[in-house]
């Protein structure tokens, strides 16, 4: 056992009946991304602004609060013991600041907004979603005000993403990362090719059978993992045996299914192999969100795009279409890792990803400041595409309403998928030292059965007891910071300038 402390026993017996209606929101959310009839929304509302209300009200039950501040003043805590008083208290002050209606106001608006999104994506008219949108900032903004900050609002929405990374250390990260993205030439790096994967239509039930073949060659099974389609590829997780992933299957570019459908797998897997002591407490499936992106850009982009996994389904990848019978195993080794601005932040290679997150990043906290109009939104993002990319959307779907985020209230999310991609270089080092996967040319059962567990043993098993910088320190035994990954793309993409310098 790893909870012996019996007043924390005692917290958790309580605290399942608050689990079941996180379990609930979980459910009714992936619903109503995937099955649900698009008129259905009004009643999915009230739904969910009542499972919200009655979560708060079992939150602040009296004798709930004492338990929580019983167990604060209890010594001798394990890791795990204490992880688990420091969400409930921070789980309660989220409660007790944020006043009931306010939350259910909040609720029902992000409960149509994501759904009056993927209409205003459908028909490219930006013109219907901008006064939902607009509401969401201002309500976020005033949710800021009701849990408090030192200097940005910014910084209260944030810290429930990442809760030890400051917005100094935000702001440092992004400056850091700016310096090493602006010594890359990224003209240099583009490539032309004759059959161009990504501009090629594929068979789509091919591509829907390989992405469940992949998924059994990763070891999931049927029973506990189920793969479903979405306007935009998420991942919700109900039980330790009931992980839901999405993906999207667009009319061109078989990567723009798979990527994102192993992009899920791998923060599926992360809840899936948790310690089951663990399962119906705060600390799962609710960790660091960047720690979660971690694993997800791990197998999307050190284990997917390698040489070993194309070699495995290169003829699977030659069958998609006709025109790629004459693709060698190189060929798609070096579309998977074409280095290319792109409009789509989800169909972004390694390198260029990080402009898009910073794109965002910026733009929302302008308009959480107040320093960006919400009618001005669009144009802004545009700019931002030709300032960093060199390139300008066509129109609102490759642009400002590709993503679903700011519809889900998701404000502040964007940052931890760089924090996130950056952290998996740490994370893959140290796996290849053990496991020495950039050595195989050809990768086995066998190869994803030791990826598992390697990550099981010294990641997944521990859920959300340890925050991102944390879980780096105890690993790598060295503070978090860009250098792995930069190494790790100097290397990858053989980039000769001046290694030595400090970013």
């Amino acid at each position: 056992m790893i909870i012996t402390n019996t007043k924390i026993q005692k917290i958790l017996n309580s605290y399942e009946k608050i689990w079941s209606l996180n379990y609930l929101n979980t459910l009714v959310g992936w619903d109503t991304e995937t099955y649900m009839p698009v008129e259905g929304v009004e009643p999915r509302g009230k739904v969910l602004s009542n499972l919200n209300s009655i979560l708060q009200d079992l939150f602040l039950e009296k004798s709930f609060v004492k338990m929580i501040k019983d167990g604060n003043s209890e010594e001798g805590l394990n890791v795990y013991e204490k992880k688990i008083l420091h969400v409930l208290n921070k789980q309660l002050d989220y409660f007790e600041k944020l006043p009931k209606k306010f939350l259910e106001e909040y609720t029902g608006l992000l409960s149509c907004a994501s759904t009056l999104w993927g209409k205003s994506k459908a028909e490219n008219n930006i013109t219907e979603f901008l006064p939902v949108l607009e509401k969401i900032f201002s309500m976020t903004r005033e949710k800021a005000e009701y849990l408090g900050y030192d200097k940005d609002p910014y910084e209260a929405i944030f810290k429930s993403y990442e809760d030890d990374f400051s917005i100094d250390d935000l702001d440092k990260y992004f400056l850091n990362l700016k310096k090493f993205l602006g010594k890359i030439d990224l003209k240099n790096l583009e490539r032309k090719f004759d059959v161009d994967i990504k501009h090629s239509t594929y068979n789509k039930e091919k591509m829907m059978l390989l992405n469940n073949d992949i998924l059994k060659f990763l070891n999931v099974s049927d029973k506990q993992f189920r793969l479903d389609v979405s306007a935009h590829p998420f991942s919700l997780f109900l039980g330790l045996n009931d992980i839901r992933l999405t993906t999207n299957y667009s009319p061109k570019d078989f990567t723009a299914a798979l990527l994102p459908t192993i992009h899920e797998f791998g923060h599926g897997l992360f809840a899936s192999q948790a310690n089951k002591e663990l399962e119906y407490t705060p600390l799962w499936p609710e960790c660091s969100y960047a720690l979660h992106e971690s694993q997800s850009r791990l197998w999307e982009n050190m284990i997917s795009r390698s040489k070993g996994f194309i070699n495995k389904f290169y003829d699977d990848f030659k069958g998609l279409n006709n025109d790629f019978t004459d693709l060698k195993p190189d060929d798609f080794y070096h579309q998977f890792n074409e280095i290319k601005p792109t409009f789509i932040r989800t169909q972004a290679d390694e390198i260029t990803y990080h402009y898009h997150i910073i794109i965002r990043y910026e733009i929302e906290r302008d308009l959480l400041n107040k320093k960006l109009e919400i009618k001005d939104v669009a144009e802004r993002w545009n700019a931002d595409y030709q300032k960093y990319l060199g390139i300008t959307p066509k129109n609102f779907q490759e642009g400002v309403l590709q993503d679903i985020h700011w519809s889900f209230g998701s404000i502040g999310y964007f940052p931890t998928y760089s924090l996130g991609s950056v952290l998996s270089a740490t994370w893959y080092e140290l796996m290849n030292k053990d496991l020495h996967l950039d050595n195989n040319e050809y990768y086995s059962k066998e190869d994803m059965i030791a990826t598992k567990e390697w990550l099981r043993n010294n990641l997944h098993k521990y859920a959300g007891t340890y925050d991102l910088k944390e879980l780096a320190l105890k690993l790598s035994g060295k503070e978090f910071s860009t250098k792995p990954w930069e190494d790790y793309i100097i290397k990858k993409y053989d980039l000769n300038f001046d290694k030595s310098l400090d970013y």
